[in-house]
């Protein structure tokens, strides 16, 4: 098992808002006990408010649709979805309990491993690596319905027991591929050199300049864990599960220039550049019989920015005990500086009938949360949640409002 270890320093100011962690094999695995079987599934919601090919297929069905992307008029700044996404995943775990620091994790325990494939070196494997690697069964393409049957598998040692974390591992070289529409032109991926010290791929040219190539960007570190507003109870019984891995691909992408802390910067005086995230899979685990239910809000309020939320839970579940978060910044009209997303969601709290959103270390990032189907109003922390006070016009919270949710179910 590889120490515990905290985030890293980078100039890729996009790398704080995900989790850093150790790639590394949980102590305390109940692998080959128990007699539940389950299926892993990739979830992939399609760009243009539908779903993939293979979710047609299940019947997922929404009853509204989510925000339209809009394309801001200075004409520098813009979100798009990739055309390919390839990350080399390493595990995916169910576990009763770890340990974390800051945003890393140890000592992971009473884990189920429904995904393995770490094959190579952590430490070693990098841009290059990445590059050269011709094994088909490594890279797995998040906007491929072939992805599908790649993690689609059946595991039949879930033991009893109650589960509080989910944990995701990956190798840190990503490959992506896409355009950024802008109010005039657009950005397009292509390779370049990695610096070693920052993970920046830097590009001999302008990002302006199309068709858009492959590109392998070298993140940070590969690994996140989200902890269960409450825990996901198997009982000792022989019930079939289904982890749903839910990934909303919509305006993932983000481009702007005098963009020094992008993931991809090009080498034109403008330093066009285009920011990567990291792998935001929502792991959901629930029986066969039942489904898992996405319940989306948009808060908006400031100039520069909204932000999408959401959140996943069990239809058979009347709490609504919440599973998974996905937390995204979208553009606006005016957005006229480089907003990357926020920190990721590590923990969620409910008291007095309000929900808060809170980091690695428990300080608030959303509060007044209500989950109301009328919407209401919230109170966003600047500095927790975008590192920065910037796209805040300088103040260190801002209210922000929100609409009645659209609810969207997974077969």
């Amino acid at each position: 098992m590889r120490p515990l270890r905290s985030c890293l320093a980078t100039a890729v100011a996009l790398s704080a808002a995900a989790a850093c962690s150790s790639s590394h094999t949980a102590t305390g695995t109940q692998d080959h006990v128990g007699s539940s079987a389950v299926r892993v599934h990739l979830v992939t919601v399609s760009p243009s408010g539908g779903v993939s090919g293979d979710l047609i297929a299940r019947g997922m069905r929404a009853s509204a649709l989510r925000a339209t992307a809009v394309i801001p008029s200075d004409g520098l700044h813009g979100e798009g979805t990739p055309t390919s996404l390839e990350y080399y995943i390493s595990s995916l775990q169910i576990c009763t309990s770890l340990t974390t620091s800051g945003t890393a994790f140890s000592n992971a325990q009473g884990c189920t491993t429904l995904y393995q494939q770490s094959a190579s070196s952590y430490s070693a494997y990098d841009a290059d690596s990445a590059r050269a690697d011709a094994d088909p069964t490594h890279y797995l393409d998040l906007m491929s319905p072939t992805t599908t049957a790649t993690l689609n598998q059946a595991v039949t040692t879930l033991a009893a027991g109650s589960y509080n974390y989910v944990i995701a591992t990956w190798y840190r070289p990503v490959k992506v591929t896409g355009t950024i529409a802008l109010a005039s032109g657009s950005y397009f991926t292509h390779d370049g050199v990695v610096d070693t010290a920052t993970g920046v791929t830097h590009v001999a040219g302008s990002l302006l300049t199309g068709p858009a190539g492959e590109s392998v960007v070298d993140l940070p570190n590969g690994g996140t864990w989200f902890k269960f507003q409450a825990p996901f109870v198997v009982a000792a019984d022989s019930a079939s599960y289904v982890l749903d891995l839910v990934f909303d691909p919509d305006r993932l992408l983000k481009g702007g220039a005098m963009a020094s802390n992008a993931s991809i910067q090009d080498s034109t005086a403008a330093l066009h550049g285009i920011y990567v995230p990291f792998l935001d899979l929502s792991p959901i685990v629930h029986k066969a019989t039942d489904s898992a239910v996405k319940e989306t809000y948009v808060f908006a309020g400031p100039s520069q920015f909204s932000l999408r939320a959401e959140l996943y839970y069990l239809q058979s579940d009347t709490t609504k005990t919440i599973y998974g978060i996905d937390f995204k910044t979208l553009y606006t009209a005016t957005t006229s500086i480089n907003v990357t997303d926020p920190q990721r969601v590590f923990f969620v709290a409910t008291a007095g009938g309000t929900t808060q959103f809170l980091d690695y270390q428990q300080a608030p990032m959303l509060t007044g949360f209500t989950r109301s189907a009328t919407g209401g109003t919230v109170t966003l922390n600047c500095q927790t949640t975008l590192f920065s006070t910037d796209p805040c016009s300088g103040q260190a919270s801002v209210t922000m409002t929100y609409a009645a949710p659209s609810i969207t179910t997974i077969d």
